[in-house]
């Protein structure tokens, strides 16, 4: 059986980074939808739609996340070798 498994967490965490974000994205995109038809509330657009709407765009855009978690797992395997 085959030891490496890094590709396939690798893939595995940048999918799950990348459905967060969207996920994210979706939830800031309802709640500007629910703050138009409520009406305005300084701290509901920022809590339910800035905050998501900015991580999510993090998320999907960068790839700092997933960048970090290689770099981590390349010096372990580096290390242990």
């Amino acid at each position: 059986m085959h030891d490496d498994w890094f590709p396939f967490f690798s893939m595995l965490f940048w999918c799950c980074t990348k459905l967060a974000g969207l996920s994210l994205f979706v939830t800031g995109l309802i709640g500007l939808g629910t703050t138009l038809l409520a009406g305005f509330d300084f701290w509901r657009l920022l809590l339910a739609v800035a905050l998501p709407l900015v991580v999510g765009y993090l998320l999907l855009a960068k790839d700092f996340l997933y960048d970090l978690a290689i770099a981590e797992q390349r010096r372990r395997q580096a290390k242990a070798r």
